[in-house]
């Protein structure tokens, strides 16, 4: 990973949010290209972070829809997960949801989430963008969901949580690839799922896929990551 990042993360410092509002969906694909995110009520980047109490650096990170496809271990997660009932929809924030999120909040030691509206805005179908929920069943009982936001060309992976009894299902990564499937096959170009650290830490799975770009803060411009 260390390659891929600046030693100095000072040479080029980024920090910067924005209040969240409805805008166009080419302009979300415009923001996201700049490294921004969405995060509850606002929109924002940054080029360093704290983790494990020590400052870091990060770099955004999208996939090229373009000739992606699952790697091996990925299609066999699928297939695993065939007896699950994904259904696609409207967000649509409820009572099981909340659940859902205190459940997932409790895998967390470092920087627990507290409310779900620190990822989630007031009127998440909509705002800023419209958006959908990949609702998971096994069986009639609600496991998880995953949460996006649809740009023109871009698609923004807004939030995942789910039950912690289901993990060995490894249901966030059975969404993100739910996910990647829709974009895929609605003519998507980019799909935006968050950043890394240049630590090792619990967000390195987003590099376990197919062509994962990431952000190079100095370039301003994305580049393939090397695995």
């Amino acid at each position: 990973m260390a390659s891929n990042v600046a030693p100095n993360m000072l040479e080029h410092v980024v920090n910067e949010r924005m209040a969240m509002q409805r805008i166009a969906p080419e302009l979300l694909d415009f923001l996201l290209a700049e490294g921004w995110r969405l995060l509850g009520d606002k929109f924002l980047r940054h080029s360093f972070t704290t983790y494990s109490g020590k400052l870091c650096a990060t770099r955004p990170l999208r996939i090229r829809l373009e000739g992606w496809q699952p790697t091996a271990h990925q299609r066999k997660l699928l297939r695993r997960n065939a007896d699950l009932n994904t259904v696609l929809a409207p967000i649509q924030i409820n009572a099981r949801t909340h659940d859902l999120f205190h459940l997932h909040s409790q895998r967390h030691d470092e920087r627990r989430p507290q409310i779900l509206s620190q990822f989630l805005s007031e009127h998440p179908e909509q705002e800023p963008v419209e958006g959908l929920e990949m609702r998971v069943f096994e069986g009639p009982v609600h496991i998880g969901s995953s949460f996006f936001h649809l740009g023109e060309k871009s698609i923004s992976a807004t939030y995942c949580i789910f039950d912690p009894a289901s993990s060995k299902r490894s249901i966030g990564t059975y969404t993100l690839l739910q996910e990647l499937m829709y974009a895929a096959e609605n003519g998507y170009a980019y799909y935006y799922h968050g950043y890394i650290n240049d630590v090792p830490s619990r967000f390195d799975y987003k590099l376990n896929f197919n062509n994962v770009e990431y952000y190079d803060w100095a370039a301003h411009a994305w580049f393939p990551y090397a695995k």
